[in-house]
């Protein structure tokens, strides 16, 4: 069984119950690519072992799922989206990890949104990847499962499903 199932069997145990602290150092290091965590009730900080870096503005924004429930989400290339000209890419997509995360990305395709996504993520939440030693560990059959992308040729950590990412209005999004 590979680290994001038994990371989303943990998740679906819970029932209401607080994570226990192998609970949260489990999904702390699958999401971020550390052990060390911060104390509870705290949430992801800047600067905390995966997160963004300090000296990068973090641009957050509130936006509407297909259902219409609103939600924050982390924009990956928010000089491309906030131009002055507005978004320079013709599309802008919403990707929703199951591990954690909401993404905004203004992109040509989805392709190059999760190119965009996985550069990101290289520098700023590494435990969204795979490390090179875990994926020398997957046996060809699980490899498939994954996505590959990016300029360095990374693998994201969870296989991407098509309701998880798509298409939304640039202009419904606000900035917090």
């Amino acid at each position: 069984m590979n680290k994001a199932k038994k990371i989303i069997e943990l998740i679906e145990q819970r029932m209401g119950k607080p994570r226990t602290d192998a609970e949260r150092r489990a999904r702390h290091k699958a999401k971020f690519g550390t052990d060390k965590l911060p104390p509870r009730g705290t949430g992801r900080k800047m600067g905390h072992g995966g997160g963004m870096k300090e000296e990068e503005e973090r641009v957050r924004v509130m936006v509407k799922d297909k259902r219409g429930n609103e939600m924050k989400a982390d924009v990956v290339n928010p000089n491309d989206l906030f131009g002055e000209d507005g978004p320079f890419w013709k599309k802008t997509y919403l990707l929703h990890l199951s591990l954690g995360g909401n993404f905004v990305i203004n992109a040509d395709s989805k392709q190059d949104a999760i190119d965009y996504f996985i550069d990101w993520a290289e520098d700023n939440a590494p435990g969204y990847l795979f490390s090179p030693e875990e994926e020398a560990e997957l046996e060809d059959d699980e490899r498939e499962d994954y996505i590959i992308g990016g300029n360095a040729g990374r693998m994201l950590n969870e296989p991407i499903m098509r309701e998880q990412m798509y298409e939304i209005d640039p202009k419904s999004l606000r900035r917090i």
